[in-house]
């Protein structure tokens, strides 16, 4: 239901409408049956009277205090009552609690309006009395068996009869309708009755339109401060981004980011955290109250703060099948692809591992909306959020803001990124284009000396290529030289053949309506849009009302008071692009052939300028294709400078182990130069023993990491796989390369042995000596996981294979100084 502040009438419910409809017509039918009939009975005619003007009233308005004040001055009139009230019970009250909230009252009986009742007998006796709608008459309160408070009550408003009938409002009982006899006792009629039980019925409907009022107003002012607080967020995402974007300085950026996220999402900490290239990462700035620690001192402290969220966090983010994309349910809003975000509303709600459950203690966090930031279509970190006083339902409207936000760091990251290299190509696109410019400020220079007025305006043209200031220039120009009220650069609707135009830009002299304000599909404006402009036909309008222009035409020229014109076609190539149009506003004009001459030299020159500015784009893209094309074959070139590098030390290797058939120098100098070569954290050498388990005989490592053979001490690591199948696939010559023991399928066991040796990524080829497979030999990463390259398999492939030479020649050696000896001993 709703009501116009200008109209005293309301508008109601369907089903309430027709109800009160059909009420309204059978009391007008019955009013008038009573009245042609020329009943002996008027106080019926008048009941019937009354109850229609109460429902009238109700229909026409929602104000209870009149509705209440006219229905209670009716009734009491024609009852001849002493009193008509209205009362109502308080809410919560039990039914033992109100007061009358209207009344009519004949004088000099006391007024019981406002009076607040309490009578604590009467829920519990007559409260669902009433609520099933029955009726209380009573002729004589005295004649009955009422309770000493009760009758108390009565005496105390001097009634003597009473008629009480429940006013409902829906199945709630609102309240009563009470009529009065203080003079005497009086017989209640069965008429009477009726008649009061049928308005009190239709004072029941309008307490109930009155309570949907209510809650339609309710919502209403619910959604007003939705909005109010959907435009204040707005508002804000506006100003942050404003803030944003006065930058280039990425760390300020960051730093103002969070402070205003901070105060607007009113959050115990906002943090921006930066993923490295191995997946760990750090805090870079944030913004936390007061009484919290800092994650950013905290983090120098102890390092493996940023594990922890690298380790986990990242887990939640990274992988598309925990990922939680905006809105699945409307497939994605408004989102983009690629923006991902985590909400947690209570972290001890939420099943989390037990890793990062300490990793957000460590924080101190309880709740938290953590956002990706991406660089283009990289993860580049997280915008986080965190509640710390306790556990928070984070708003939709809040996490849209977020992503809002990271999007725009995102940009801003990209932005910083591409600023140097972009301000090395404006040097270089400077520096040509203004050459460019002044080669060409040169012939301009040539064409001034033959044209003085021309050359001026065709000179601060061929300034710039810059279509905004071109127009601008030309219309400012072409209006003072040729002392005309407005010029105008007309473009065409490139998606229209004619229609749909829109103006470009103007010079003014009078106070006019400016056609930049006007755009008009109306195929009479500019008449004369037709096959004529396509061969470079001018249009010259003296005076516009005299013209043969239709009607239609004139009056949407006037609308821009334009009294003549000359209008001229600009050409883009051999394609129309649009209108130049000198208007005179002030009066009709004679326009002169050296004024048309001039014009359509300046409209050749804008054509030129147009197709200047089409040619410039292309070039540049056209620079950025050739730019790209650059840098990868820069990149293969990179690729095959390594594969140079690498081959030429494997030939040094080969080269040293055929310098020596002492094994030990062999082992030590080939582990030391694939390890320089590979760049890895080891290489190994590992000998199968009989049983098949086998020991690392030597090793080339970085310093800080576990030592597996070193002088007399060697590790003995016995693989039951190798045992039991006597060299695995290696005895087939098969090589193995993980790039992340992790994500390799290894059984736990193994992965609790590699982790004994800090091995997170490895290479292994078989060393045969002949026709046995002899050993193994490993290139390990520690520090992280690594992705091996083919070529890098192949080089440590044929170290081994060099490695297997060497051993063969060595135990051939052996075999021969010992028949050597044998012989020399026979």
């Amino acid at each position: 239901m709703s009501k116009s502040k200008s109209s005293k009438y309301v508008t109601l419910d369907l089903q309430t409408y027709e109800l009160l409809t059909q009420e309204l017509s059978n009391l007008r039918g019955r009013v008038a049956q009573l009245e042609s009939a020329g009943s002996t009975r008027p106080t019926q005619v008048a009941k019937q009277q009354a109850l229609l003007t109460v429902v009238t009233k109700i229909r026409e308005s929602l104000d209870l205090e009149s509705i209440f004040k006219s229905t209670a001055t009716e009734v009491r009139q024609l009852l001849q009552a002493d009193r008509v009230g209205m009362y109502r019970f308080y809410p919560d009250s039990g039914f033992n609690e109100g007061e009358f909230v209207s009344e009519d009252v004949l004088s000099p009986f006391k007024s019981a309006l406002a009076a607040k009742i309490n009578d604590h007998c009467f829920g519990n006796k007559y409260a669902n009395y009433y609520q099933q709608g029955h009726i209380w008459a009573t002729s004589d309160i005295y004649a009955l068996d009422l309770s000493d408070c009760h009758i108390a009550i009565l005496s105390r408003f001097q009634v003597r009869a009473n008629l009480v009938v429940p006013l409902l409002q829906g199945d709630h009982l609102w309240g009563l309708l009470c009529i009065h006899q203080c003079s005497a006792p009086r017989q209640w009629q069965d008429s009477e009755i009726e008649f009061v039980s049928q308005i009190a019925l239709h004072l029941g409907v309008a307490l109930q339109q009155a309570e949907f009022v209510a809650q339609l107003q309710n919502q209403s002012a619910h959604l007003t401060t939705a909005v109010a607080q959907a435009v204040g967020r707005e508002k804000a995402i506006a100003a942050i981004i404003d803030k944003i974007r006065q930058s280039l300085d990425i760390r300020t950026i960051f730093q103002t980011t969070t402070q205003e996220v901070q105060q607007l999402l009113k959050a115990d900490r906002v943090v921006i955290y930066r993923f490295h290239q191995d997946w760990s990462g750090e805090f870079v700035v944030e913004s936390a109250s007061q009484g919290w620690n800092s994650l950013m001192e905290k983090q120098l402290e102890n390092p493996e703060l940023c594990e922890n969220i690298s380790e986990c966090s990242v887990k939640y983010l990274a992988g598309s099948q925990l990922a939680d994309t905006y809105l699945q349910a409307t497939e994605g809003g408004e989102f983009a692809r690629g923006e991902v975000f985590r909400v947690c509303n209570d972290i001890y709600k939420a099943q989390f591992s037990q890793c990062y459950l300490e990793a957000l203690e460590s924080y101190q966090a309880k709740a938290y909306a953590i956002i990706a930031i991406y660089q283009g279509q990289s993860l580049w970190g997280l915008l986080a959020a965190f509640q710390n006083s306790g556990p928070r339902d984070w708003d939709e409207s809040e996490v849209n803001f977020l992503i809002q936000i990271s999007r725009q760091l995102g940009i801003a990251i990209q932005q910083a990124q591409l600023l140097g290299q972009a301000q090395k190509r404006s040097v270089e696109l400077q520096t040509t284009l203004t050459a460019q410019l002044q080669q060409r400020a040169q012939e301009l220079a040539k064409e001034a000396e033959r044209e003085r007025a021309l050359a001026q305006v065709i000179d601060k043209i061929r300034r710039t290529l810059d279509l905004d200031t071109i127009f601008q220039t030309a219309t400012c120009e072409v209006r003072q030289l040729l002392n005309a009220d407005r010029v105008v650069v007309f473009q065409f609707d490139p998606n229209s053949d004619c229609y749909g135009e829109e103006l470009f830009e103007e010079g003014t002299l009078l106070p006019s309506q400016s056609a930049l304000e006007t755009k008009n599909s109306d195929r009479y404006f500019w008449e004369g849009c037709t096959l004529d402009y396509q061969v470079g036909q001018i249009m010259a309008l003296d005076d516009i009302c005299e013209s043969n222009s239709s009607k239609e035409a004139v009056a949407n020229i006037s609308v821009c008071q334009v009294k003549s014109n000359l209008v001229l076609p600009l050409f883009k190539g051999e394609r129309v692009w649009g209108l130049l149009c000198i208007c005179q506003c002030s009066s009709p004009r004679q326009w002169q052939d050296e004024e048309k001459g001039f014009v359509s030299k300046i409209a050749l020159h804008l054509g030129v300028a147009l197709q200047q500015s089409e040619l410039l784009a292309q070039a540049q893209m056209r620079s950025l294709e050739l730019q790209k094309a650059l840098a990868q074959v820069q990149a293969q070139k990179e690729q095959q400078v390594k594969a140079a590098q690498q081959e030429r030390a494997l030939a040094r290797v080969i080269e040293r182990i055929r310098q020596t058939l002492d094994i030990d120098t062999i082992f030590s100098a080939t582990t030391q130069e694939v390890r320089q070569i590979l760049k890895c954290d080891r290489v190994a050498v590992y000998r199968f023993l009989p049983d098949w388990s086998g020991e690392f005989v030597f090793e080339s490592l970085v310093s800080g990491w576990i030592e597996l053979a070193q002088g007399n001490f060697k590790t003995i690591w016995s693989d039951s796989h190798l045992q039991q199948t006597q060299g695995g696939r290696y005895r087939h010559h098969e090589s193995l390369a993980i790039d992340d023991i992790y994500k390799a399928n290894h059984s736990d066991c193994y992965i609790e042995v590699l982790e004994q040796f800090q091995v997170k990524a490895y290479m292994i080829v078989p060393v045969f000596v002949g026709e046995n497979l002899w050993g193994l030999l490993g290139a390990y990463q520690h520090s992280s996981s690594r992705n091996w390259k083919p070529r890098e398999l192949n080089l440590l492939t044929q170290v081994g294979n060099q490695l297997g030479v060497a051993l063969q020649q060595a135990q051939l050696l052996g075999q021969l100084k010992e028949a050597k000896e044998n012989a020399d001993a026979a």
